[in-house]
């Protein structure tokens, strides 16, 4: 009686451990990234909007900044190149505070060709 309690113990153990490692709980997640225009370029900071209308080149900072649904300056550690206001980028990120503006520490900017 106990070997057969045993053995059926440990046939529910390796069970409960064999579908436990081949479940995916969560997907893999995309790095954290933001789509937008560029509204400022300045050397190796970025200020990229999304969510807004208009000519960014007629609006002062603080107008682009208070009237876009989401806005962030994102400082590489490089001088950003071949990037200009107005361009669409996709930026890839470590870590962003919610300030408003948003700051973070920008890894990597691609231009988006839309």
């Amino acid at each position: 009686m106990k070997e057969r309690l045993l053995i059926a113990l440990i046939l529910f153990v390796s069970a409960t451990i064999f579908l436990t490692a081949c479940t995916n709980p969560e997907p893999e997640k995309e790095h954290n990234t933001m789509e937008g225009f560029v509204a400022k370029v300045d050397g190796r900071v970025v200020l990229v909007v999304s969510g807004l209308e208009g000519n960014l080149k007629e609006m002062t900072e603080k107008e682009i900044i208070n009237k876009a649904y989401q806005s962030a300056y994102f400082t590489f550690n490089e001088e950003v190149a071949n990037i200009k206001q107005g361009d669409q980028v996709k930026v890839w990120y470590d870590a962003i505070d919610k300030s408003l503006p948003a700051s973070g520490s920008g890894t990597k900017i691609e231009l988006i060709d839309k």
